[in-house]
């Protein structure tokens, strides 16, 4: 189960960009980054230090941060938490982001149910897998009990059949003649 939501977590990193489509007019990297505060605070009394915005979308933005009790923290801070004016400067659109978030739901259920076939799959084989090997294995056993028994009846057999000895050789046949 981890590893099903670390591969969502990575596809949704990877793919996020793909599906992004972003409604402001220059670049991320042009806008953001020219962004000189240390400190975002959200509507909600949210506050972000020492934070630089990784990716924008109709949505909102991702940033990463630096938590109160260090490290590196990332988030994603929809629009409209953002105040007044960060909302204007990237051109924030309600129906856009609202159609935004919509079709990255969809993303993102379309990729589990994916995730979820994959695995049921895999599971089905290893399945087959493991009962012809245990076949395979049951197959072997009988094999080797048979050979034993075959190998068994050929030594009584053998031993049961007279020895040619010298004690049990017939006599060689008397000379004729004399005596």
């Amino acid at each position: 189960m981890k590893a099903t939501i670390l591969i969502i977590g990575l596809l949704v990193g990877w793919m996020g960009p793909a599906l992004a489509q972003t409604n402001q007019p220059v670049s991320p990297s042009e806008a953001t980054n020219e962004i000189e505060l240390d400190m975002l605070i959200t509507k909600l009394g949210t506050t972000y230090h020492e934070f630089r915005i990784e990716r924008v979308d109709p949505a909102g933005l991702t940033i990463s941060y630096v938590p109160n009790g260090g490290g590196l923290g990332m988030d994603r801070v929809p629009f409209d938490l953002l105040p007044d004016n960060w909302q204007r400067h990237y051109g924030y659109d309600p129906e856009k982001a609202a159609k935004f978030d919509l079709e990255q739901k969809r993303a993102m259920v379309q990729l589990r149910e994916q995730m979820i076939a994959d695995e049921k799959a895999y599971r089905d084989k290893r399945a087959q897998e493991e009962a012809a090997e245990e076949a395979a294995a049951a197959q072997a056993k009988i094999d080797a009990e048979a050979a034993k028994k075959a190998a068994a009846a050929g030594a009584t057999q053998t031993t049961n059949s007279p020895a040619m000895t010298d004690t049990n050789q017939p006599a060689p046949p008397l000379p004729r003649g004399g005596s």
